[in-house]
């Protein structure tokens, strides 16, 4: 289902920012500016898996065509 493929994608997009955020402040070196993106990339990460979840979910219980769910 391309709703399915498009959402998710778009949440991967941003969880790929928090990431590259974290590879920032380990790769680099110490400074108050790196150490101030360790705490945003973590809640940005945390926030979309939250959302991640809650799409599978919902896309399962209200936009999944098929009858049965198959885990």
């Amino acid at each position: 289902d391309k709703y399915y493929f498009w959402v998710y994608f778009s949440l991967v997009i941003i969880l790929a920012v928090a990431v590259n955020m974290y590879l920032w402040y380990v790769l680099s070196e110490d400074s108050p500016e790196t150490r101030a993106l360790l705490p945003w990339a973590l809640l940005i990460a945390a926030i979309v898996n939250i959302l991640i979840a809650i799409w599978i979910i919902c896309y399962i219980c209200f936009l999944y065509p098929g009858d049965k769910v198959l885990i």
